[in-house]
């Protein structure tokens, strides 16, 4: 086993801006609240070690994990092929200012800007007016491989 410290900035809980979340005094923190964690991670460094702790997936766990792997790949696959069969033309930093946008806010996002300031500076920077909001939840890319 090996140990790896894992941390990280808050600025969002359970999908939500931190300022619309109620905390047990009933009071709400500040949009531009941001929150550190770290924690400890105990790895395992060979499937051996897994099996002495008892954590080694069973047959049928494995083939599940192995198959939706499979299928997801199959699944985007298939949509990708779709989306070419009618010459829709991915969205991607040369063509889409969008996308240029998120990528953008994704960077300032992790250099501590709040998500305001992110959007605000990465549409001075673009040379964008403040006509688009982007988000940038990292679920939303799911269907678009």
């Amino acid at each position: 086993m090996k140990t790896e410290k894992v941390s990280g900035v808050a600025t969002r809980a359970y999908g939500k801006a931190l300022d619309e979340l109620d905390n047990e005094s009933g009071t709400r923190l500040a949009a531009d609240t941001k929150i550190p964690f770290e924690g400890i991670a105990q790895l395992f460094q060979t499937p051996a070690e897994m099996r002495e702790q008892g954590a080694w997936p069973t047959d049928k766990k494995i083939l599940q994990l192995v198959n939706r792997t499979i299928k997801a790949k199959a699944r985007n696959k298939a949509q990708t092929d779709a989306f070419d069969a009618l010459g829709i033309i991915k969205p991607d930093e040369k063509n889409s200012p969008e996308v240029r946008l998120k990528n953008m806010v994704k960077m300032l996002l992790a250099s501590d800007y709040t998500p305001e300031e992110a959007n605000k500076e990465a549409r001075r920077m673009l040379k964008m007016d403040a006509s688009t909001d982007v988000s940038t939840d990292e679920d939303e890319d799911e269907d678009e491989e």
